[in-house]
């Protein structure tokens, strides 16, 4: 039996979407509703415009799954359009989801021994400025006795 074609004021789209579960869910824009067929009205089109815009179907299947697909309708002003979730749709393009802002970098081995590492020279690869605290002192106990001798010596 065929349904009969709503009457289409000259201003608005009418969406009808088919859906294969009386539990499945449609989407278009912000609104949503449940049902095996679901009608949208989309008001206040301007003549001669056509605006693209996703239908989105969402139903379990018998095993559980969570199915959720997507369809572009092209509303044009005083028509009706259908998008049948009943048969499988074109294949679903993979989202493209973008890096954080923030630049993430690997952790840097800068030859620091761990327990049981077994890595040579682990100890030269230190960098000129870091010293043991040791070892500043003495370096600092040189820099007193040169000063030192250089006054002796005037």
């Amino acid at each position: 039996m065929a349904t009969p074609r709503e009457v289409v004021d000259p201003d608005t789209a009418i969406v009808r979407v088919h859906l294969p579960s009386p539990t499945a869910r449609a989407w278009l824009q912000s609104d949503s509703a449940m049902g095996v067929e679901v009608t949208f009205r989309v008001r206040n089109l301007e003549a001669g415009t056509f605006i693209n815009e996703p239908v989105t179907g969402v139903w379990r299947l018998p095993n559980g799954l969570l199915v959720a697909q997507e369809r572009s309708v092209t509303l044009v002003a005083g028509k009706t359009v259908d998008a049948d979730f009943r048969t499988p749709g074109p294949a679903a393009k993979p989202k493209v989801v973008p890096w954080p802002s923030k630049e993430v970098q690997p952790p840097k081995d800068e030859g620091k021994k761990v327990e049981g590492d077994k890595k040579e020279g682990a100890e030269s690869e230190k960098k000129p400025d870091e010293k043991k605290p040791d070892e500043k002192k003495s370096d600092e106990k040189k820099s007193d006795e040169k000063k030192a001798d250089e006054k002796k010596v005037e």
